[in-house]
């Protein structure tokens, strides 16, 4: 019979609710459709660097795609390794410039940018960027490393919506060579957050 979605093939036994399949079956077939967690597959990553009006990047696009996209990269062989070679990152850098100074009183998280600020979204616009080819967004301001946990709907100023994660690490990080393993283990950590993943044995 032809297969409907949800249904596989097999032989075996069933005792009450315990289905007992026969060693060695190879008419097993998993259903093709079901849909993959958000953390398992490519992880398609918009990074962008953010320059403000009194804080000019240093870090070059070429830089920051090395650190996140490139197969050799400690980030990439990180989550490949944990993953057991189920969850990968491609993707691009942009810089973007928002004509404000930083603010520093917001300095855990991002120097106040998020999506949900709409010199942001215009920032993105204008360079073209198709926010429909990315599941994460990593902002590269000045100061700040933190991420919300998972994916999210976020709707824009002209009614376009899109389900992204949202997650921050400060340029510091990526443009001192000598800061390299902070760098590794803090997109780790923050890149973690943006796949589902809460803090081990928090307290609040």
């Amino acid at each position: 019979n032809p297969q409907r979605a949800g249904e596989v093939q097999a032989t075996g036994y069933s005792l009450d609710n315990i289905i007992v399949l026969n060693g060695g079956d190879s008419n097993l077939v998993p259903n093709a459709g079901q849909e993959l967690p958000d953390a398992v597959g490519q992880q398609r990553v918009l990074a962008l660097i953010t320059d403000m009006s009194d804080a000019k990047s240093p870090v070059t696009i070429a830089e920051v795609e090395r650190v996140l996209f490139a197969s050799s990269s400690p980030f990439q062989i990180y989550y490949k390794t944990q993953s057991y070679g189920k969850a990968w990152f491609t993707g691009k850098a942009y810089k973007i410039s928002l004509n404000r100074p930083v603010d520093r009183r917001n300095n855990s998280c991002g120097s106040g940018v998020s999506l949900n600020d709409p010199d942001v979204y215009e920032a993105i616009k204008g360079q073209g960027i198709d926010l429909g080819k990315y599941d994460r967004v990593l902002f590269i301001p000045e100061i700040g490393y933190c991420s919300y946990v998972g994916r999210f709907q976020h709707t824009f100023p002209d009614g376009s919506r899109y389900k992204l994660s949202e997650s921050w690490v400060g340029w510091g990080h990526f443009s001192d060579p000598k800061n390299s393993r902070r760098l590794d283990e803090t997109l780790a950590h923050e890149i973690g957050h943006a796949l589902g993943v809460m803090h081990a044995n928090y307290l609040d």
